[in-house]
């Protein structure tokens, strides 16, 4: 936060003072006209006063107050033109001129402010806070000169008091004459009649900030010091000391005088929020939960700070704890989805489905939260038996989604893993639509039509997924593999597998494929040092392990051969493919018995 100057910081608070303290329209040391008693009742209206003949004086008492009530409520407007309908009334009343300026300024018109309150020092030339209020407005025009004859005249018919002091030091400060700045907060200081008594170390300290003067900074922390004692939550003050030890000692030094003001002092929001920042970013998740307790205790509007705690609880895998901060926050605040989607992910993780579902499914489609819920509680209605509503959860989402490809994939994932693979493939092809040229659709569409055993339709989209994207490995790897079972072109398949192979060559399906593209070209040494290599990378993999044995029959190498094969059958799960190793297995045996070789058959499948 960038602090205001102190010019800005004094004026502001004298125009605050003026507008919000009961305005001394009825003040007997004025020796204005006299008023009506306080207790006597105000008329509502302007015409209720003509009919009951009161005099203009009255009326314009009754303006006044209006016009202070409609500035209460933020009606600058309203309020001027009743303050100039009572000077019209009366116009003697420095009271009505100065509460003219004083709305004038408000509504940012200086140049008005300024005319009114020249006006009513024409009337009354040493009243202090219409001078105070001059030199306000004079400074905030950059007209410093004439601010400080306005103060000056304060300091000579006042020399006792401190306040034209403070306003003269403010002045200089704005001038960047700092050594006269401190002058005058200092002889605020001497005085010692100002209240609140810490502000003029506070602006001295300030000023010193502000001149650069470090062989200043340490009388600066010693007037910020008094000032802690005296208002220990001065937030202000406390960033202007930890200005200081960063120009002086670096910004690691101002956390640890953020801890131990904390300790010597107690906390302030503010020091607390940033804190349980640091300590968020430094992983110390005890000590910003600590931080955030105080600020939650400590603040009107604690949501964020809740949900910030329940994160931090949801980090530390405290899944209960959080979940009772959540729910709090989602009675309080129902409309957030923000709060949903964090309880619905607890609910996740404490083995609760069906809670998890229905937080999930209650964010709305207009929440940035609502793609991952459908996604989620569609996935969670999936693993307890409920397929056809996480369907059904799908196909909402995509209609009213239809901008995020991610929801088309999960939709043709279900329909898939339901074996409704044209409708799979349907939900693909209006992806296709949506999203033109994307590898990823028809690298997916490719493989629905494989399990479709379609084998051009599969060749053709995943041909069109390489075309659409040149560093999509896996369609590559997919489409050269394909080649060596339908028999087509083995110099495409090594051109591609060659390509897949130089984007990821820690890929052992991909190796794999590259060794069984030499294989099939009878370049079997050369195969063998691909597929050995998978099967060192992947040794569970049993389509390779048969690879390998393969090849290694091939070289005639019938003993390993036949551990391949049996190290394939040990992690192979299908029936169709278990029945073909047992058939390999079977012929190798019988070659040793009979001490005769025969050609064994080589399964091409992938799975």
């Amino acid at each position: 936060m960038k602090a205001l100057k102190i010019s800005a910081v004094l004026s502001l608070i004298f125009i605050t003072a003026c507008a919000s303290a009961p305005f001394p329209y009825y003040d007997s040391s004025m020796n204005d006209h006299n008023r009506a008693p306080a207790s006597l009742g105000v008329p509502q209206t302007a015409s209720e006063v003509d009919d009951a003949t009161v005099d203009r004086q009255a009326k314009a008492d009754f303006l006044f107050l209006k016009a202070d009530l409609e500035s209460s409520d933020g009606e600058q407007a309203s309020s001027i033109e009743n303050l100039k309908s009572a000077i019209q009334l009366d116009q003697n009343s420095v009271v009505l001129m100065q509460k003219l300026s004083v709305e004038y300024y408000k509504k940012g018109q200086v140049t008005d402010a300024i005319y009114w309150i020249q006006k009513a020092l024409d009337k009354d030339p040493k009243r202090k806070d219409n001078l105070l209020l001059f030199g306000s407005m004079l400074m905030a025009k950059k007209e410093f000169d004439k601010a400080e004859v306005a103060y000056n005249k304060i300091v000579k018919a006042f020399p006792k008091d401190a306040e034209a002091y403070l306003y003269l030091g403010a002045l200089y400060s704005e001038k960047n004459e700092f050594t006269k700045a401190n002058k005058f907060f200092t002889k605020v200081i001497t005085i010692g009649t100002y209240e609140p008594k810490h502000l003029p170390y506070y602006y001295r300290a300030r000023s010193i900030l502000d001149s650069g003067n470090k062989a200043l900074f340490g009388a600066a922390k010693k007037d910020l010091t008094k000032v802690f004692e005296q208002k220990p939550d001065f937030l202000e003050a406390i960033q202007i000391y930890s200005s200081i030890i960063e120009k002086t000692e670096g910004k690691q030094a101002v956390f640890k005088f953020y801890i131990d003001y904390q300790k010597k002092y107690g906390s302030v929001t503010r020091l607390a929020e940033v804190l349980s920042q640091y300590y968020i970013e430094k992983d110390q998740y005890d000590k910003a939960y600590e931080q955030l307790e105080f600020i939650e205790a400590n603040t009107e509007d604690p949501i964020q700070v809740k949900l910030k705690m329940a994160l931090i609880l949801i980090d530390k895998k405290n899944y209960p704890k959080a979940m009772t901060k959540l729910e709090e926050l989602n009675k309080v605040v129902p409309e957030s989805d923000k709060v949903k989607f964090y309880l619905s992910a607890v609910y996740e993780e404490l083995k609760q489905p069906e809670k998890a579902i229905q937080s999930y499914l209650a964010i709305q489609p207009a929440s940035n939260h609502y793609d991952d819920a459908r996604v989620r509680a569609a996935f969670l209605l999936k693993n307890t038996q409920q397929l056809d509503k996480a369907l059904s959860v799908m196909k909402d989402a995509v209609v009213n989604k239809k901008e995020n490809l991610q929801l088309y994939f999960m939709l043709a994932q279900l329909q898939e893993d339901n074996t409704q693979f044209s409708d799979a493939i349907s939900t693909l092809k209006k992806a296709d639509d949506q999203f033109p040229k994307n590898t990823q659709v028809h690298y997916f569409l490719g493989t629905l039509y494989d399990r479709l055993d379609k084998k051009d339709l599969m060749l053709k989209h995943m041909r069109l997924a390489v075309s659409y994207d040149d560093k999509n490995h896996q369609a590559m790897n997919y489409v050269a593999y394909s080649i060596t079972e339908v028999g087509g072109d083995l110099a495409e398949a090594e051109d591609l597998a060659l390509k897949a192979y130089a984007l990821q060559k820690d890929d052992a399906f991909i190796i794999d494929t590259l060794g069984w593209v030499y294989f099939k070209k009878g370049e079997y040494t050369k195969a063998l040092s691909y597929i050995e290599k998978a099967h060192e990378l992947s040794p569970d993999v049993g389509v390779i392990a048969e690879h390998l044995g393969d090849v290694y029959l091939k070289l005639k190498k019938d003993d390993k051969a036949r551990n391949a094969y049996l190290k394939a059958r040990k992690e192979e799960k299908d029936s169709a493919r278990l029945k073909t190793l047992e058939g390999k297995i079977t012929s190798i045996e019988q070659l040793d018995s009979s001490t005769k070789r025969t050609p064994a058959s080589s399964d091409t499948s992938y799975p």
